[in-house]
């Protein structure tokens, strides 16, 4: 097995994705900029309905501002992929590591919502049967 540096592996990497490939990388890229573009909108306005519930219900305001900007950081990462796969600056490199952080970031992220969740279900349920104890029938 031969030793390759870096350019050699590149110039390889290159040549192995077809003109298709590469056509259906470009026509996606106009796809993930708008799920970017939409997601940094929709998590900005998110953000300000985080500021207002701040003011009225503190823990609840850290809870959204903490989620819609971490939506926001996920749309700028997409961004960031989308534009790398222009057909001016078609820069697989750059794409791929962007491609990693968005998947690990929504993965992440996926883990701690169920985890949230899971926790906020049992604080539910175990308030609930609190409060059935109390009702007399």
């Amino acid at each position: 097995m031969e030793n390759l540096d870096e350019t050699q592996f590149e110039d390889k990497v290159n040549t192995h994705l077809s003109t298709k490939t590469k056509m259906n990388l470009e026509k996606s890229s106009g796809w993930m900029k708008t799920i970017a573009i939409l997601g940094i909108v929709v998590s900005s306005l998110g953000l300000l309905g985080g500021i207002f519930v701040l003011f009225m219900t503190p823990m609840i305001g850290i809870l959204y501002l903490a989620i819609y900007g971490v939506f926001i950081y996920i749309s700028l990462i997409l961004l960031r992929a989308a534009t790398n796969l222009e057909n001016t600056q078609f820069n697989m490199e750059s794409f791929a590591e962007n491609h990693y952080k968005f998947w690990k970031t929504m993965v992440l992220y996926m883990i701690f919502a169920i985890g949230i969740s899971f926790i906020a279900g049992i604080i539910m349920v175990s308030s609930g049967a609190s409060l059935m104890r109390g009702l007399d029938f």
